[in-house]
């Protein structure tokens, strides 16, 4: 969706030669937080006077990241713009749709992306140079010292998390199949959903929810885990999941259908 409600997914292309030459090295350790709602791991690099920050977060999705990259030598750039990210020197690169931004009153601007595809954390090597890019318009590489084990204890951090939902992260991991959408969830909530009275009141926010799929691969439950902070865009996020969101079924060791889980976010976001 464009307007109302925005389900974002990264696309994944290969990039071209890189245009950058110095690397910027760290400038002080990894550091992780561990919230309510995601789990972030966030770096330094460049120097104390012109910093640039790399973070990682993983929270709602069982299958993906996402990431933010910070610093005044971003330049100013169009709202939505595409970035790509490629592990040196011969690593994978993907790139995802992202929004480029600034906070009002500092000189710093920032690239923000969502639902990035977490398999590509496991190329990352313990010495990794990474090279990020926009569009043609801005490339920078950073050296990731130690990044393999700072992003271990990422994935640390989210199953915590994910327990703390009630999601059974063990028995995710013994099926054989996890449950698949039969259609995009991009499909399952619309614009035209939105509640009324939050649109009057201007209200907007992600809810993250918690789905029980049984085996036929229908929505038995929905819960809200983390709230949007508006009760009229959680009560409709778990309405649309149960009544449209269709799964083919997930599959223990023996491959016959078994109840299970899923985690899913939904970002309402007022229409222009």
């Amino acid at each position: 969706m464009r307007a109302g409600l925005v389900w974002i997914s990264p696309l994944l292309l290969w990039a071209g030669a890189s245009q950058a030459s110095t690397s910027l090295a760290p400038v002080g350790p990894w550091q992780i937080t561990e919230g309510t709602d995601e789990c972030r791991l966030m770096r330094t690099f460049g120097s104390a006077q012109d910093p640039q920050i790399l973070r990682f977060a993983r929270g709602s999705g069982l299958d993906s990241f996402d990431m933010v990259f910070a610093g005044a030598t971003i330049p100013r750039l169009g709202n939505r713009v595409t970035v790509t990210f490629r592990l040196l020197p011969n690593g994978p690169t993907q790139a995802s749709e992202a929004i480029w931004g600034f906070v009002p009153g500092r000189k710093e601007r920032f690239l923000r992306w969502w639902d990035a595809d977490p398999a590509f954390l496991a190329a990352f090597g313990e010495d990794q140079e990474i090279e990020i890019g926009v569009d043609g318009k801005f490339v920078v590489t950073i050296h990731a010292a130690k990044a393999k084990a700072a992003l271990r204890a990422l994935g640390a951090c989210h199953d915590r998390l994910l327990k703390g939902w009630g999601l059974d992260t063990a028995a995710l991991k013994a099926l054989s199949q996890r449950a698949k959408p039969r259609a995009s969830p991009g499909t399952w909530v619309s614009a035209s959903d939105y509640p009324s009275d939050a649109l009057q009141r201007g209200a907007g926010g992600t809810a993250v929810v918690l789905l029980t799929i049984n085996t036929n691969g229908d929505v038995n439950a929905c819960r809200i885990v983390q709230t949007s902070g508006n009760p009229s865009l959680d009560i409709v996020s778990c309405q649309m999941l149960r009544l449209r969101a269709k799964y083919h079924p997930a599959r223990g060791q023996d491959g016959q259908p078994v109840e299970s889980q899923d985690i899913h976010r939904i970002r309402w976001i007022i229409p222009a």
